[in-house]
């Protein structure tokens, strides 16, 4: 063999060795900071100290988010705001090209545009008492009639206010 081909295997075995090294000194470094606030020794889930700073102030009441399992229980703050949320459904109107099958045979001429009428749907959350409901522009882009199904299964008649396409969000209100 060669001494520099042995000089290149060595060097490779070296680096290796070293990166091994440092990879798992910061794994152990990172997983343990990561590991405070997220599971007790029992393996349940516990409160951070984020939501520890809360006890000071009494006005602030923390709901108990575990199960007898230890998961985590969002029925009390899906039952508070499923009436905020609502469907979104919208119709636009797009223009169509129609191809005659006969121009095939007979050359092409004039292509023939057809308006056509399409639904689309969406979601959207209730942010005021009035009836200002935020949802996405893509959703709302190029509407004609916007309709608004709330939770208990009214229909409303909605106008886009505005949109912001950059961002994709879009301000509507019930008529």
């Amino acid at each position: 063999m060669n001494t520099g081909n042995v000089k290149n295997i060595v060097t490779i075995v070296i680096v290796a060795i070293l990166s091994s090294v440092i990879t798992l000194f910061g794994y152990n470094t990172v997983t343990k900071n990561n590991s405070k606030g997220i599971l007790n020794s029992s393996g349940s889930l516990r409160q951070s100290e984020y939501a520890d700073s809360f006890d000071q102030d009494k006005n602030v009441r923390l709901a108990n988010l575990t199960t007898q399992q230890g998961y985590p229980d969002f029925t009390e703050a899906a039952a508070k705001s499923v009436n905020g949320v609502v469907h979104v459904k919208v119709k636009s109107v797009s223009q169509q090209q129609y191809m005659n099958p006969f121009d095939f045979f007979f050359g092409f001429g004039e292509r023939n545009t057809q308006p056509r009428e399409q639904i689309g749907f969406g979601s959207g959350v209730i942010i005021s008492k009035d009836g200002y409901i935020i949802t996405n522009n893509h959703v709302v882009e190029g509407a004609t009639e916007v309709t608004v199904s709330l939770n208990d299964n009214r229909e409303m008649t909605a106008k886009v206010i505005g949109a912001d396409p950059q961002t994709d969000i879009a301000l509507i209100k019930i008529e």
